[in-house]
C-alpha cells in the first residue's frame, strides 16, 4: 500500500468515526429536547391543576421553552454537519468499490455500522422526519403561550 492509499484510508476512517460522534450527539440533543418538552408540560399541567405552587411557573416555562429550541437547533445543525460528511464518506466508498475493485471484499463492518448508526440518528425522538425539531420548537413555544393564555384568563375570573 502507497503513502498516499494509506493516507486515503486513515483520512476515510477519520471521517466515519466522526460520523459515529455526530450519531451519538445527535441522540444526545435528541432525548435532552425530549426530555426538556415533557417536563415542560409537567410544570405547565400541575400549576394549571393548582398542584405546583410557590414559584413562578411562566418565568420556568420561558427557561424551559428556551432549553429546548437550543437543543433543536443544536440537533438541526449536527444533522447538516453529518450528513455533509454522510455525502462524502458513501461517495468515497463507492468510487473505491467501483473503481478499485474492492466491491468483492465489500466494506469494512465499522463503516457500515457507523453509516448506518447515523442514519437512524437523525430523527428527533417520537417526531421522525427532517421536521422534528421544529415539531418540539412549536410545541414547547404552543406550552408557553397556551399556559400564559389559560392562566390570564384563570386570573380574570
Amino acid at each position: 500500500m502507497t503513502p498516499d492509499e494509506e493516507f486515503a484510508r486513515d483520512e476515510l476512517l477519520y471521517y466515519v468515526n466522526t460520523l459515529n460522534r455526530i450519531a451519538i450527539n445527535l441522540r444526545m440533543y435528541g432525548l435532552f429536547a425530549l426530555i426538556t418538552t415533557l417536563f415542560n408540560l409537567f410544570v405547565v399541567l400541575m400549576s394549571l391543576m393548582r398542584l405546583l405552587s410557590g414559584f413562578n411557573v411562566s418565568a420556568v416555562s420561558a427557561i424551559l421553552t428556551v432549553s429546548a429550541i437550543l437543543l433543536c437547533v443544536g440537533f438541526d445543525q449536527a444533522r447538516r454537519r453529518g450528513e455533509v460528511i454522510y455525502g462524502e464518506v458513501t461517495d468515497e466508498l463507492h468510487r473505491r468499490a467501483y473503481l478499485e475493485g474492492e466491491l468483492e471484499r465489500g466494506q469494512p463492518l465499522q463503516y457500515r455500522v457507523s453509516i448506518k448508526t447515523f442514519v437512524t440518528a437523525t430523527d428527533m425522538p417520537l417526531m421522525p422526519g427532517k421536521l422534528g425539531p421544529l415539531a418540539y420548537i412549536a410545541f414547547n413555544l404552543a406550552t408557553l403561550c397556551g399556559y400564559a393564555f389559560l392562566y390570564r384568563n384563570a386570573m380574570s375570573l
